[in-house]
């Protein structure tokens, strides 16, 4: 891609050829005429990274309300340039719904950016990269009236090291800055479903030092349920081997984060199952697990000595009362045929008739956890912040989940916010260790000597990290999958004493992540993209005794 310096503005000799002679969008700015988006797309001139792109009715329009898409207008770099364009955001999604622009693109992942947020009602003017950090690099902000749902127009403009933003005409940003000097255009949108018209390019058309590339990462996730194929919302995942050696990953699906009855779903949410017989490259229909008159959230699954266990909560709601008329109720769910069929589900008596306060409820984020022995162990907890009672748990059993005794709680009185989450976890000398969610502070641990009887004082982990799982390698490894920062996991090397990491397995925070490990050591791991239409995303990881990499992604739909 190679062009002559020159002042005419726009793109390769095709387009310009293709243009001359074609109707342009009706004009409604000073300077150049507004390009033929239609021509340009069939000459194969725009370049896009990530979204549903495409041309209509003269626009240029993205569909998605998943993250950031770009498209780069690939046929002319540029040094000083002016883009303008207008813009109309859809209402819909449930992020930040902004559109923009990039200006000196000298790849896909380097350029000034404009972040038009119809959401917040700002206007960010950035440098990427961006991909990997925390944040953004934010060169300037200003807070500025833009609605979603009608259209506007902006004006940007790199000179020198002079950048400048305008919205409906008037001035908004400008900043000076030197990072990059020439490149393409482009335009942009963020968790938003957007529109462009009227596009026009006006610059110093350049020759770039190496090639224009695509180098946005190759996604390294694929999706294993959709919001769309289960009813609208997927959340909460949890993934097991069958005995068969099938992958079976249990998730929420709803309409929402809270999903009361609807007309799609008339119980509320529900608790669904999608299988793989292939390792993960392939997933089939979801089928419905579990569908009470309650909202039924947060499954888990586990296989135990050749039949799956299944796990969930929900709470009360809509005059429906559950079991003892507690707000929260704890329910389990068995198949003996590798999760083709599932029995009723059966509430959990957490503990017997009068042992403990009425207020007291417990909700689960693990699956069932088996000991030497027979004995399964199941991390609970309780979160009545009115009461001062917020605070993790376990509940055992003895009869492979049919009743459930020797409630023990685990930082109970405090004074910590332990919004627990609790997941447990055997150690090779025989003590339990938990980890339990503060959404107020760090993780926080806690040990058991006796088997989960009794636990001791919790004590920081000294890193944030909301609904914790566990995970032993065959290696000895111990993976802390959990959500903050992003989706992400610790691990150790030396049974809990220190943990290394974090490592981002993914950019989403929707999280409630969930690890299995497959034949030949390879890691699996399912998480959950929160959003409108959001869906089950998988990973792969590599682990070692010299640490954690993401795998590269094996094939299925991304």
């Amino acid at each position: 891609m190679t062009h002559p310096a020159s002042s005419r503005p726009w793109l390769g000799a095709a387009v310009w050829a293709a243009l001359s002679g074609a109707a342009v969008v009706p004009g409604r700015a000073a300077g150049p005429e507004a390009l033929d988006l239609a021509a340009v797309l069939g000459a194969r001139e725009i370049r896009f990274a990530d979204g549903e792109w495409g041309v209509e009715d003269g626009r240029l329009r993205q569909s998605s309300t998943r993250g950031a898409a770009h498209a780069f207008f690939a046929g002319t770099a540029y040094s000083d340039v002016t883009l303008s364009f207008r813009f109309l955001v859809h209402p819909k999604g449930g992020g930040v719904r902004a559109a923009g622009a990039a200006l000196r693109s000298a790849d896909s992942e380097a350029f000034y950016g404009v972040h038009l947020d119809t959401r917040n009602d700002q206007v960010v003017l950035y440098v990427s990269p961006w991909r990997g950090l925390p944040d953004w690099i934010v060169l300037a902000r200003k807070g500025i009236a833009l609605e979603d749902g009608r259209w506007h127009s902006a004006r940007v403009e790199a000179r020198g090291r002079k950048l400048a933003v305008a919205v409906d005409g008037k001035p908004v940003l400008e900043v000076e800055d030197g990072r990059y000097t020439a490149g393409l255009v482009g335009l942009y949108t963020s968790e938003g479903s957007a529109a462009f018209e009227d596009v026009r390019v006006e610059g110093t058309a350049v020759k770039l030092e190496r090639e224009w590339r695509d180098v946005t990462p190759a996604p390294r996730h694929q999706v294993v349920a959709s919001g769309e194929a289960a009813g609208g919302y997927a959340a909460f995942p949890d993934v097991c081997r069958t005995p068969a050696g099938d992958l079976l990953c249990v998730f929420y699906a709803g309409h929402g984060h809270v999903s009361p009855p609807s007309a799609g779903l008339p119980l509320g949410g529900r608790v669904m199952a999608v299988r793989s017989s292939d390792g993960g490259r392939t997933w089939g229909p979801p089928a419905v697990v579990a569908d009470t008159p309650h909202d039924d959230r947060d499954p888990h699954v586990a296989c135990l000595g050749g039949e799956l266990i299944c796990n969930w909560f929900a709470p009360s709601g809509g005059g429906k009362q559950l079991p003892g008329g507690r707000p929260v109720g704890i329910y389990l769910s068995r198949s003996g045929d590798g999760g083709k069929t599932w029995s009723e589900p059966a509430a959990l008596e957490i503990a017997p008739e009068g042992s403990r306060e009425p207020r007291d409820w417990f909700a689960c984020s693990a699956p069932v956890r088996e000991l030497p022995g027979g004995t399964w162990i199941l991390g609970i907890y309780t979160e009545d912040a009115a009461a001062g009672r917020v605070f993790g748990a376990t509940v055992r059993s003895h009869d492979r989940g049919r009743t459930w005794r020797d409630l023990a709680t685990i930082g109970e009185g405090t004074g910590l916010y332990l919004d627990a989450e609790t997941d447990v976890l055997r150690l090779k000398d025989g003590r339990l260790l938990a980890a339990l969610r503060s959404s107020k502070t760090d993780l926080y641990f806690a040990t058991s000597t006796d088997s989960g009887v009794s636990w001791g004082e919790v004590r920081s982990s000294g890193f944030q990290g909301h609904c914790p799982h566990f995970l032993r390698c065959s290696s000895g490894v111990i993976l802390l999958a959990h959500r903050i920062p992003a989706t992400a996991l610790h691990w150790s090397i030396d049974e809990g004493k220190s943990w290394q990491g974090p490592l981002v397995i993914d950019t989403v925070g929707g999280a409630y992540p969930s690890c299995v490990e497959l034949p030949g050591g390879e890691v699996y791991v399912v998480y959950y993209e929160e959003g409108e239409s959001s869906s089950i995303r998988c990973a792969r990881l590599r682990v070692t005794a010299k640490g954690v990499e993401l795998a590269a992604g094996e094939g299925g739909p991304r």
